[in-house]
């Protein structure tokens, strides 16, 4: 098979895996979302893009605001969302944090970073909320 055909291949395959992983990244911050509202937090902001990070989910709970990072996943891979959340994405999703609450004017009020580890088996979701998994 020609190389050229190969990489052609390749490439359809490689953004076919990651059309699906974003989908399943957009179905598990909407699961996190659900579990977040029947904890009784309020989503401020889904998807919040600022100062090179991205924030998740931003909700707010007793006062306090949570930077949400959704990690999803299917069982039995034996992934844990926390192992990707290493310095350069907690930097990241710091920067995105100030940003946010600059553009809300929100200085002083009370935040705290979450991790939501979304597994899903079918249709069926199941999401573990970590609260402060790290400090800036």
């Amino acid at each position: 098979m020609p190389s050229s055909l190969l990489a052609a291949l390749r490439r359809i395959l490689s953004s076919a895996a990651a059309g699906e992983h974003r989908d399943l990244g957009r179905r598990g911050e909407a699961a996190a979302e659900r579990e977040l509202d029947a904890r009784g937090y309020r989503v401020l902001a889904r998807r919040f893009r600022a100062a090179g990070g991205e924030l998740d989910l931003v909700a707010v709970r007793d006062g306090v605001i949570s930077f949400v990072e959704v990690k999803a996943n299917r069982p039995g891979t034996g992934y844990d969302g926390a192992q990707r959340l290493d310095a350069g994405k907690r930097r990241r999703i710091a920067r995105a944090a100030q940003a946010f609450v600059a553009s809300r004017r929100l200085e002083g009020a009370p935040c705290r970073f979450d991790l939501a580890l979304a597994t899903v088996d079918g249709d069926r979701w199941q999401v573990e909320i970590r609260e402060g998994v790290f400090e800036v």
